[in-house]
């Protein structure tokens, strides 16, 4: 299996450097701030978290991974998004709370549901709103250091795959 492939999914070399790129940057970002605070250990755990969560919001833009996961049955995204305990992480390494972890494990679960039981015809539309829905609900009391964490951990799961058409995309 070609590496760029097991790395980033089913990408090109130049989409998967656009994938890369800001997630290595952001994640760089959330280190350094991190371990500041926390130590190595702790910095590079968040890393590995940003780079995870950023990497997928950019991934789930491009037609390969839509046209990968398109296929994905309801019960898969559902698991897909389940399997998603990033915000568990964070309480653990420092970084955040537990209210905000639940609330934002949560938000993604139910979001998920919502949009998994829509028409593909408006599932984008309907990814927008549900996801800034989410966004700002989560914003409601959100302190700590992980404040990052949230939006795009929703903007990953709700606008990226929760998005997704019930057949794969086209490449035009």
């Amino acid at each position: 299996m070609n590496p760029w492939t097991r790395l980033v999914g089913p990408a090109s070399r130049a989409e998967s450097v656009a994938i890369l790129v800001p997630a290595v940057i952001g994640g760089a970002l959330v280190a350094r701030s991190t371990a500041r605070r926390r130590g190595l250990v702790r910095g590079a755990a968040a890393a590995a978290v940003a780079v995870d969560l950023i990497g997928g919001v950019v991934a789930f833009q491009t037609s390969s991974a839509r046209s990968r996961y398109a296929e994905s049955t309801a019960s898969a995204r559902m698991l897909f998004t389940a399997a998603h305990l990033q915000p568990a992480i964070m309480p653990l390494i420092g970084e955040g709370n537990w209210p905000t972890a639940t609330r934002r494990y949560l938000l993604s679960l139910g979001g998920s549901a919502l949009l998994t039981r829509m028409p593909a015809a408006r599932r984008r539309v309907a990814g927008l709103a549900v996801t800034l829905a989410a966004v700002a609900i989560e914003r409601i009391g959100a302190t700590g250091t992980d404040r990052w964490l949230g939006p795009v951990y929703l903007t990953k799961l709700l606008a990226g795959h929760g998005t997704l058409a019930d057949r794969p995309v086209s490449r035009s």
